[in-house]
């Protein structure tokens, strides 16, 4: 069987997390050693041959990244890609339409913003119209399918107010052309978008509509410490091992044994403990004393002062921790310049799991331990600590010796 093409949903804006997508689109986050678009390439490896972007928000940034990837993987891709353009941000079936004029038959549909394992994908290959599907305690945030006795699915309802347990669609179909004949015929919605949900009770009138239930992983990013928790998830599973062979065959980092990858030109003073699973991006400087441990992952040209400790923790590219800092379950974003004698709270003063502010509303995210998120050139000041769960905008300063215990936003 010839390969398919996928199409990536890469146009949203993203407001639910930021900080962190204020400043690149959520494809372009950094999680365990490379962005989230090229988590999901290494994914689409042999099974397609065309890659269709869906973009809008920061479509500049998404066409430097494939130019860089197409540099860096020297030719192994094994895809070309097609850029198109979603100028309103109308919904998924919307977005989807704009892939039309480039599709010749069988395609994936993959968000933008979730990690998908390969062996869904392989499986799903030739078994004709399928949605990704998985049951879920509360399924008040999905979609929900409800299947007959043969497997086939006969509705979809967008995010059921009455929640509970049931078969949640999880943004990864497998579809043939015919399905933009039912795009068009989808009315707008109250939300002023073309909802799939709609596209999909008519689709499935006309083909038979199966589900892949999950079996290798989902790993959605629909918030900030998403980052944290997939980087984690991604480096202590059973799949380390393939994204180990993926970052040294396409993006240049040595395997040292140990569950601990790094690029070109690290070091790692002799009196500094180093211990993985750790991705350490290359030109990164670690000095003497400090302790860094995983599961985490530094980027680029990071600088770890002298009788620092970072645990559990993100750093992106060209941050830096000061000396005797603690950075814990945190992440740094792109330049941010911590100075000394940081400390950071990981765990709520109440106990329980760790809460953050989502546009005004306390959220749980899911984790028990949680310490800050600071956007891309973010500075930090000598004798600061943070609160679990807050995030500083970027750019932000926070000043010398405060207790800092809300998001610093602009």
């Amino acid at each position: 069987m010839g390969k398919i093409q996928a199409v990536i949903l890469c146009a949203g804006k993203s407001t639910r997390t930021y900080p962190l997508t204020l400043t690149r689109p959520k494809p372009l986050l950094q999680m365990a050693g490379a962005t989230l678009l090229e988590y999901t390439l290494f994914q689409l490896q042999g099974l397609v041959d065309e890659v269709i972007l869906v973009c809008g928000y920061m479509r500049q940034s998404l066409e430097a990244q494939v130019a860089h990837i197409q540099e860096t993987w020297a030719g192994s891709a094994g895809f070309e890609f097609t850029f198109v353009e979603q100028q309103e941000q109308l919904g998924t079936a919307h977005a989807i339409l704009q892939a039309e004029s480039a599709i010749r038959g069988d395609f994936f549909v993959l968000n933008g913003d979730d990690l998908y394992g390969r062996g869904d994908l392989e499986a799903m290959v030739g078994g004709g119209p399928q949605v990704l599907v998985q049951e879920i305690p509360d399924v008040s945030r999905f979609s929900s399918l409800t299947l007959n006795d043969q497997g086939r699915v006969t509705e979809v309802v967008e995010k059921p107010p009455q929640g509970g347990p049931g078969i949640a669609g999880l943004g990864m179909y497998l579809f043939e052309p015919g399905i933009f004949e039912h795009i068009r015929k989808t009315p707008l919605s109250s939300r002023g978008e073309y909802e799939i949900t709609e596209t999909l009770n008519s689709y499935l009138k006309d083909v038979c509509l199966r589900v892949h239930t999950v079996k290798d992983f989902w790993i959605p990013i629909g918030y900030p410490w998403s980052v944290i928790s997939a980087s984690m998830n991604l480096m202590t599973g059973p799949f380390y091992a393939q994204l180990c062979h993926n970052l040294v065959r396409h993006l240049g980092f040595e395997n040292l044994g140990d569950g601990i990858l790094v690029g070109p030109s690290v070091t790692i003073d002799p009196k500094a403990i180093v211990k993985g699973p750790l991705i350490i991006g290359g030109d990164t400087r670690i000095l003497g004393g400090a302790s860094v441990s995983g599961p985490g992952f530094i980027g680029k040209n990071v600088r770890i002062g002298a009788n620092a400790t970072v645990c559990c923790s993100c750093l992106f590219d060209e941050a830096r921790i000061g000396s005797e800092s603690s950075f814990i379950f945190s992440l740094a974003g792109r330049g941010c310049q911590l100075g000394s004698n940081i400390d950071v709270e990981s765990r709520p003063h109440g106990g329980g799991l760790a809460t953050s502010v989502i546009k005004g509303v306390s959220e749980e995210t899911g984790m028990t331990d949680l310490g800050c998120i600071l956007a891309d050139g973010a500075r930090v000041e000598n004798s600061v600590c943070f609160a679990s769960g807050v995030k500083v905008w970027p750019e932000q300063t926070v000043e010398s010796n405060v207790f800092l215990q809300a998001d610093l936003e602009f």
